[in-house]
């Protein structure tokens, strides 16, 4: 009995996380989970389950007698997901070179022909859910589960707490063009080119990210500042 509500929770867990990461809830939008569970078909208490562990996750915050929000990324934990991230996706390029095999390959090629369709206009959540895909393919040739799910969990923090009005359609078309290379580096089994392009992808990825941060905070400053500035003296 108790494996059967662990695997229902399991499942809660899964759809109500793929739900806000497709339907584009944005960083600081209130998560309405009833209205969730109704979208979703599911009773009221694994959907209120399955909130509170993407609480423990750091996806949301909940906050009493308001509700659950997607949780807003900080400068530093950007600092730290891309470290993570260079760390795990530099030994999957590693792996993916000795392990992969031709037809594989071919199949990673045809995620990228789809990546290269998702930037043309402007910038959607969709966008980053297969620049994300590209990403975890690579990790699942490398053959290495634990690193595959530490990926997966590092990768959609960072989309679910990314402000997507701040990416500009030439960034989207930057990383294309940085995938190409890293594809045709591992398909040239050239580890040193594929480890370095790697490694410059999430570096530039991660200033993109810390520019967008620090920029709302100077933001918050100034409507801080102004709001000083009005109080009569």
């Amino acid at each position: 009995m108790k494996k059967a509500r662990g695997t229902l929770q399991q499942r809660a867990h899964q759809r109500i996380k793929e739900y806000i990461l497709n339907t584009g809830f944005y960083p600081g939008q209130h998560i309405r989970h009833v209205e969730v569970s109704r979208a979703l078909g599911m009773s009221r208490t694994p959907a209120r389950e399955a909130m509170q562990r993407l609480v423990e996750e750091g996806l949301v915050v909940h906050l009493p007698n308001r509700g659950y929000f997607v949780t807003e990324m900080t400068a530093r934990e950007a600092e730290e997901l891309y470290e993570l991230r260079e760390i795990l996706e530099v030994f999957c390029v590693q792996q993916a070179i000795h392990k992969s095999s031709t037809k594989q390959l071919g199949g990673l090629r045809q995620l990228l022909d789809v990546y290269k369709d998702s930037t043309n206009g402007r910038v959607t959540r969709q966008t980053l859910l297969v620049d994300r895909d590209f990403h975890l393919r690579i990790a699942q040739l490398a053959g290495n589960d634990m690193v595959y799910k530490l990926l997966v969990s590092v990768l959609d923090k960072i989309i679910m707490k990314r402000n997507i009005e701040r990416i500009a359609p030439l960034d989207a078309k930057t990383g294309f063009k940085r995938h190409a290379i890293i594809l045709k580096a591992i398909e040239n089994r050239d580890e040193r080119e594929a480890v370095q392009q790697i490694r410059e992808h999430i570096r530039r990825g991660k200033i993109r990210v810390l520019e967008q941060v620090n920029k709302k905070n100077e933001f918050w400053l100034g409507e801080a500042a102004d709001d000083v500035r009005s109080v009569p003296v």
